[in-house]
């Protein structure tokens, strides 16, 4: 019975850095933003509004 016990406490403690770990990147991480532009051919535009 020992090594279960120790089995689980190795999985809790791995989720729980885990855990800690995204809430560190989700709280001190600030995404940068920035402008962003997308060239779309015309071409590609007629192919989806032809119809089938």
């Amino acid at each position: 019975m020992p090594t279960v016990f120790r089995f689980v406490t190795i999985l809790a403690v791995a989720a729980a850095l885990v855990y800690a770990a995204m809430l560190a990147l989700a709280f001190l991480v600030k995404p940068v933003p920035r402008e962003m532009t997308v060239p779309v051919s015309i071409e590609d535009q007629l192919k989806q509004d032809a119809p089938p």
